[in-house]
């Protein structure tokens, strides 16, 4: 009996020394309900990022697409030119509507090659023998041509 109130005794001694490991101080409403704005946040901004991410990476697949798009564009002007013509002497909305985008191509096929003078006389011509077709010209100078 001696012997184990002894070792008891010196147990109680050696754990007496440690630190007692205290309980986390429990959170109040206020720090949860801030703790999880923060979270809420931080999710929103990452969220905000990736969205920022994907619209760049698809601004530069639409640019690699146009890119492409006007190279084949570069090499069949003459054909786009005559493409246009025939369009516009449909007289309808949407044959219309194609031609200015043809157009809006050779535009920009002639900044990039430097031909910009040659364009404008083209269609500085081309608005001339059209200008009978208001609907056609009006869709012209909206779209900047």
């Amino acid at each position: 009996m001696q012997i184990g109130a002894e070792l008891l005794s010196q147990f109680n001694r050696q754990h007496a020394k440690r630190i007692p490991v205290a309980e986390p101080r429990r959170r109040t409403v206020g720090e949860l309900l801030a703790a999880s704005k923060k979270r809420r946040e931080a999710s929103r901004r990452e969220q905000a990022r990736l969205a920022e991410e994907e619209e760049a990476h698809r601004e530069r697949l639409d640019a690699e697409a146009r890119e492409k798009h006007l190279d084949s564009v570069a090499t069949r002007v003459e054909e786009h030119w005559a493409e246009i013509e025939a369009l516009i002497t449909t007289k309808q909305p949407k044959k219309y509507d194609l031609a200015v985008q043809r157009l809006v191509d050779l535009r920009d096929v002639a900044a990039r090659c430097g031909s910009e003078s040659d364009f404008a006389r083209r269609l500085a011509l081309l608005r001339t023998r059209h200008a009978v077709k208001p609907s056609f010209t009006e869709r012209l100078s909206r779209n900047g041509l």
